[in-house]
Formats: C-alpha cells, structure tokens, sequence
C-alpha cells in the first residue's frame, strides 16, 4: 500500500470515529441490561449568590512606604527567627544590610552556641502584620508581626508554636532599616 492511501484510509477511520463520537455525546446511559430503563440523573449546581464589600482603591490607606515597611518587618522576621547548628549565624549575616548600627551592634553581639553535638533548628514563618505605628514624616513605624515557629530536632520530631515579634523600624536616607526587634 502506498503512503497516499494510508493517508486516505487514517483520515476515513478518524472522520468515523468523530462521528461516532458526536453522536453518542447527547446520548444518556442505560445502567441495566434488563428491561427497567434506569437513567443516570445530570446533575445541576445552583447558583448561590455570594455578597462582597466592594473595596474602591481610594479606600486602601496604606501607602507604598508603609508597604515597604511591612514588608521588611517579615522579611527580617523570618531570618531573624529561623536558625539551625548547620547554618552557624548566616541568618544575622544577612540581615546586617537591613538593619540600623544599634541593631548591627546587637546582631554582632549575639553569643550563640553552635558547639551543640546534635542537629537542632527552628523555621519561623511570618502569617501576619499589624501595623502599630506608622508615621512616614518623622520616619518611624512599629509593627507586630504573627509567626509560627517550628523547632526541628536531631530525630526530625517538631514542636510547633506561635510567637509574636514587635519590630520597630527607622527610614534612614531612602529606606526603612531595622532599629529594634523583640519577641513577646
């Protein structure tokens, strides 16, 4: 056979196969074989009517800076609180170039003891921001920011717990820095 009617004969078998497809499509299913006719129903979601405030962007008070500000309360947040004996204080390296000089100093003097035998680490993740205060024209804000912490242990078994942190932050020359963080 010659590929022209391999061609003919394959698109012949998917007109037919289509046809038959479409044809069947509408059909309903008959699940007895006897002479009882049992259909299966179609079934049918109704509408519900679901209410909403409408929120016009005029409404929304926070500004950009205030968002940075927020933003940077989570972000240093989640470095500040997650740490493990593997990573050996990377975390406060890190948070150096967000941070005031009294937070630097305060990063810079923490003692911590990594000669501990057993793998031991605790994940935090930031679920929410409040902003306390926020007054963009003397350049200060204090936000409270909710976490969930989870403690890893050598045997991978983990606590899990929710703290607080109140970070208060300082706009020096054109961006908002970390001058004080402290955990409730």
């Amino acid at each position: 056979m010659n590929k022209k009617k391999k061609i003919i004969i394959f698109i012949t078998i998917f007109i037919i196969i289509f046809i038959i497809f479409i044809s069947l499509k509408d059909k309903k299913i008959n699940l007895n074989s006897g002479n009882k006719e049992e259909v299966i129903p179609e079934y049918q979601a109704e509408s519900i009517d679901l209410e909403f405030d409408y929120i016009d962007s005029n409404d929304i008070e926070e500004t950009s800076s205030e968002l940075e500000a927020l933003n940077l309360a989570k972000n240093f947040t989640e470095r500040f609180g997650s740490w493990s004996t593997d990573n050996q204080g990377i975390n406060l390296i890190e948070l150096l170039s967000l941070s005031t000089a009294k937070m630097k100093q305060y990063l810079n003097n923490i003692n911590l003891n990594y000669n501990i035998e057993e793998f031991l680490g605790l994940s935090t993740k930031a679920l929410a921001t409040e902003t306390i205060l926020f007054d963009e024209e003397e350049g200060e804000a204090k936000v409270l920011v909710k976490t969930q912490r989870i403690k890893t242990a050598a045997d991978l078994s983990t606590e899990v717990y929710y703290q607080n942190i109140e970070i208060y932050l300082i706009f020096s020359g054109n961006k908002w820095l970390v001058e004080e963080a402290n955990w409730q």
